[in-house]
């Protein structure tokens, strides 16, 4: 806790204690003022406090502190302590949970073969059509591991395979991630169909965030013909803001926008939409690296080596490599 909430936090108990003298001296009225002057201060002192860490905080939450300490003498003081402190705690913490998809399908359930490739021999092995079936399905199983958005790409060159099953394989894995996604879409358009909004704009936006997430996944996993990505980019896109409309405080919707521009180069309104994604607290460390790219896209070498340098806690799998090589140029 810096200095200045700690002194007021100090004050904030010395007055209580001076409304305990006075309710004793039953002084009730001077009490009660000394008790909403607290209040007020633990609620400022909050304000301060988490400042450092979010952008915006809702009133509410605000709120919830004055009454807890208004309602709890002493007790109230003592529990919004432990709350600040504990948000606080999570929200520095939160950039060690980096932000990996997980995969909706498990490999290892559509055929149980046993591998002992890295990621990279086993690439090499299962591109080469000179190793034995065996071995390359064992390949691909091993490469089946690590995120499917980035082995998607992979998994088209082998559909053209001479190996039958290699073929095979590597269908069944694309068709399984697509049928996933495209059966969500259906279901969601069907809702947004059938069932009346009129009076619930927000449940309705939420919807189309759905939408607009299941759109890009498709993109991002590589789940599309290039031919159609487009396309399918423009329906994301067309979600995205018209969820935006009634979900305008939304950090989700906000750098998803963000990619999605990104991904058509679209780059000062990615940077926009970023930076709201900042002010509705979004941890920089998810959206710097972006902006990172957007710079290196643009040829800003300088501009690309300081977005990586603006946030200390980028030390996450996916960026720390990316991060050590300009840390040395």
């Amino acid at each position: 806790m810096n200095i200045i909430a700690q002194l007021f936090f100090l004050i904030s108990l010395i007055v209580e204690f001076n409304a305990a003298h006075l309710l004793l001296e039953n002084k009730i009225g001077n009490a009660l003022i000394s008790h909403l002057i607290v209040s007020s201060l633990v609620t400022f002192t909050t304000q301060i406090y988490l400042s450092g860490a979010f952008r915006k905080i809702d009133w509410p939450f605000y709120l919830f502190v004055f009454l807890l300490v208004c309602f709890v003498p002493f007790g109230g003081i003592l529990i919004s302590l432990f709350i600040i402190i504990s948000i606080h705690r999570l929200r520095t913490k939160f950039h060690e949970h980096a932000e990996i998809l997980d995969s909706a399908i498990n490999i290892t359930q559509l055929k149980p073969v046993h591998f002992k490739y890295g990621a990279g021999g086993a690439l090499r092995k299962l591109m080469h059509h000179e190793y034995n079936p065996l071995e390359r399905t064992g390949a691909l199983f091993a490469i089946g591991q690590e995120k499917f958005s980035d082995i998607n790409k992979f998994m088209y060159e082998l559909l053209v395979d001479d190996s039958d099953e290699i073929r095979l394989l590597a269908f069944k894995i694309l068709e399984q991630q697509e049928t996933i996604i495209t059966e969500d879409i259906k279901k969601t358009l069907q809702i947004l169909k059938n069932q009346d909004f009129e009076s619930d704009s927000e449940k309705h936006a939420k919807y189309e965030k759905n939408l607009a997430m299941l759109y890009w996944e498709l993109v991002y996993s590589n789940l599309v013909f290039q031919e159609l990505e487009a396309s399918i980019l423009q329906k994301a896109l067309s979600y995205t803001l018209s969820a935006l409309e009634n979900l305008h405080e939304d950090a989700v919707l906000w750098t998803l926008l963000g990619k999605i521009y990104t991904r058509i180069h679209q780059y000062r309104k990615a940077e926009e939409a970023f930076a709201k994604a900042i002010s509705f607290n979004v941890s920089p460390s998810q959206v710097l690296p972006y902006l990172a790219e957007i710079k290196y896209k643009e040829r800003n070498y300088v501009a690309t080596k300081e977005c990586l340098n603006l946030e200390t806690l980028l030390d996450v799998p996916l960026v720390a490599p990316v991060k050590k090589f300009w840390d040395l140029t």
